[in-house]
């Protein structure tokens, strides 16, 4: 199981992905994710572009995409800074 499964089932989110995103990229592609959370759709992303960069205003969230996408090395994080009143609320 993974952050954000919980938003849609697998299946779904798999369907989404590869219907919206990974019909649009290729190995050339270079991409963000912005909220990238956990890396949940990272994960599915990121064995099929050049480079992906994840952003997130979460730390923690930064921290669970790091893990899950650690095997990857085409892969950088950044955390962004707005108004994220509460961004790691909840996540401990």
């Amino acid at each position: 199981e993974n952050v954000g499964d919980e938003w849609a089932p697998a299946a779904h989110t798999k369907r989404v992905v590869d219907e919206w995103i990974l019909s649009e990229v290729s190995l050339k592609t270079h991409c963000c994710e912005i909220g990238s959370g956990g890396g949940r759709i990272g994960r599915m992303v990121a064995p099929r572009v050049s480079k992906l960069q994840c952003f997130d205003v979460s730390a923690k969230m930064l921290a669970a995409a790091k893990q899950a996408l650690a095997s990857q090395e085409n892969v950088t994080f950044a955390q962004i800074h707005g108004d994220a009143s509460g961004a790691d609320a909840g996540f401990s």
